[in-house]
């Protein structure tokens, strides 16, 4: 591995891992991280908790680490080492087992495979087409915002409906359909933190199981009859005669509806949150704007 990773010492224990599991769990933890950051970049940037998962915490060895070929993105493998000596790795394995054929944990070439055939769908016409959608659904729900004013919260307002009315609609996903998938999203993405309870892996099994009976259902649907969506640009999409399997168009619609939703709505927010807590930073967006 570079010089880069290999020079601090790896500590077994950072203060315990049950103190960074709990940490992390907590509101002041998702209210401010950086304290912890810090300090894990000052005390033990390379870490190896008690678990065997890695945290890397300066930007030169997570550069470093993505570079280097030995290294893999394969959640299979991961699953099984840490299976090892785990009673409850069982249940964690049969979830990661789910999520390996996203290309998010996949190696080249499979990485590779499936990153075309997916790009097949989301072509630059077909985005560029949806901006007036976008900019139609921001502005309706500033209206509605404004209207109902005089306080606004930006979260349950534009940050939170947004992405997932976008994303909904760029599936073709049915408007009766959408507050199920904000439900079901919602629901994986609270449980996606470290020191997951036993009752929590069960809920993620049960939400998972949903989830995927109606992707399947739908997908079932583009299959027989296609629209004018993304979910039937990924059912047709092929490169040299190769398709997206079944179960690979299942775990791609999962990530999009899941992970774009989850990502662009923690983007507003802490975008705003940036800019008022650094209001002479507005002049840089006001200018881009213009």
């Amino acid at each position: 591995m570079p010089n880069a990773v290999q020079q601090p010492a790896v500590a077994e224990r950072y203060g315990g891992f049950d103190e960074i599991t709990q940490a992390m769990t907590t509101l002041e933890f998702r209210q401010d991280p950086y304290a912890l950051y810090a300090r894990m970049r000052r005390e033990q940037p390379v870490y190896r908790s008690s678990r065997g998962l890695w945290y890397l915490t300066r930007y030169a060895d997570v550069e470093a680490a993505l570079h280097d070929l030995r290294l893999s993105n394969d959640r299979d493998r991961l699953a099984g080492a840490m299976a090892a000596g785990q009673g409850s790795m069982e249940r964690l394995s049969r979830l990661v087992q789910r999520s390996e054929r996203s290309m998010l944990n996949a190696d080249p070439p499979g990485h590779t495979r499936l990153r075309k055939l997916v790009n097949k769908a989301f072509t630059a016409r077909r985005i560029q087409g949806v901006r007036p959608r976008i900019q139609a659904i921001v502005d309706g729900l500033l209206d509605a915002a404004v209207a109902a004013g005089p306080a606004m919260d930006l979260i349950a307002a534009l940050a939170y409906p947004l992405p997932i009315t976008v994303i909904c609609e760029l599936l073709g996903v049915p408007h009766n359909d959408r507050e199920l998938i904000r439900s079901w999203s919602r629901e994986l993405v609270d449980q996606a933190t470290p020191g997951l309870t036993p009752e929590g892996l069960e809920r993620v099994e049960q939400v998972t199981d949903e989830f995927e009976r109606y992707l399947r259902d739908l997908i079932r649907s583009r299959r027989a009859e296609p629209a004018d969506d993304i979910l039937s640009a990924l059912v047709t999409a092929q490169e040299h005669g190769d398709q997206l399997t079944n179960d690979e168009l299942l775990i791609t619609c999962v990530v999009l509806l899941v992970a774009g939703h989850e990502t662009t709505l923690n983007l507003i927010g802490n975008g705003m949150l940036a800019l008022l807590r650094h209001p002479g930073s507005s002049a840089g967006c006001s200018r881009i704007r213009r």
